[in-house]
């Protein structure tokens, strides 16, 4: 029995397409369409070794943002290694508009751009795009968002809001999933992201009381689906272990019910600081399967 590979390979030297032809005799040989059959060529495996590199970095780059390895940055310890350099426009933020069509609110809080949370929130807001979702994305640091609130309380509505506060209010308002992007630090998230949930969540537009006992709640924030998804420089046993992880899901799954929305899932990106150029490409792939996680109707 014949069993046939097509590579196509795209190359300034090896522009062709190759024919890997194994048979029971165990050989590789170059099919010549000229002659219709197949001719031995002791050198495929220096081709191979030529050419396989660059088909493996050509797979899925369909899908998200395609790599242009001519533009890749220096490795940045601090939020998680560099996958674009900050020059690069990775803008994507097509809005909600008044369609029926579903509505998804990205928020990313990291302070350094170029790096691998920035296409992670790109990604997202292209492939949630490509689902026919509406895509709003908000990056906390670029729109300069105070986290330090004034008195804000837990029992009362504030007297007034921040006109960017109000504004998020109405996004996550509109919004049928809310996707937040971030890395851990301290095994936490940014005080800045912290300071949003604070002062978007709040008394009278989240939840409420009911008849003034905080026994009792109604979240006022109904069948929103919220996705996160981490960066962590630690490795997965070392969350596992040392139980961060419920940790970090109670807090969350607390805040979020108590305005009756859904934490469907936590993705964690784990040793993202090692991360070779390769791993933070494939990351980049398995984003799309998340999405069918916040689809309305989804259980």
């Amino acid at each position: 029995m014949e069993v046939s590979w097509l590579i196509k390979v795209d190359h300034d030297k090896l522009a062709s397409t190759l024919h890997l032809n194994s048979t029971n005799q165990g050989f590789f040989a170059l099919y010549d369409p000229r002659v219709s059959r197949y001719s031995f060529c002791p050198y495929l495996p220096l081709v191979l070794f030529l050419a396989i590199p660059s088909f493996l970095f050509s797979v899925g780059s369909a899908e998200g943002i395609p790599l242009d390895h001519s533009e890749v940055g220096p490795v940045d310890d601090v939020t998680s290694a560099s996958l674009y350099p900050p020059s690069i426009d990775q803008s994507h933020n097509p809005g909600f508009t008044e369609s029926s069509a579903p509505k998804v609110l990205i928020v990313r809080a990291d302070s350094r751009n170029g790096n691998l949370s920035e296409a992670i929130a790109v990604s997202l807001s292209q492939l949630f795009s490509q689902e026919l979702w509406e895509v709003e994305t908000v990056d906390l640091y670029e729109e300069g968002f105070n986290p330090i609130h004034g008195n804000i309380r837990f029992d009362e509505a504030p007297n007034h809001a921040h006109p960017l506060v109000a504004r998020y209010q109405d996004l996550v308002q509109r919004a049928n999933a809310l996707v937040l992007v971030y890395p851990l630090w301290w095994k936490q998230p940014p005080s800045i992201l912290k300071g949003w949930l604070e002062q978007v969540f709040t008394y009278s537009f989240a939840y409420e009381f009911v008849n003034g006992s905080s026994e009792s709640v109604i979240g006022l924030l109904p069948g929103k689906k919220v996705l996160i998804v981490n960066l962590a420089a630690g490795s997965e046993a070392t969350y596992q272990k040392q139980g961060y992880l419920r940790h970090l899901d109670l807090a969350d799954e607390s805040l979020f019910s108590t305005a009756g929305m859904e934490l469907v899932y936590r993705h964690i990106i784990f040793s993202a600081t090692n991360l070779s150029l390769a791993d933070k490409h494939r990351a980049l792939i398995r984003l799309r399967p998340l999405l069918g996680l916040v689809e309305p109707g989804y259980r």
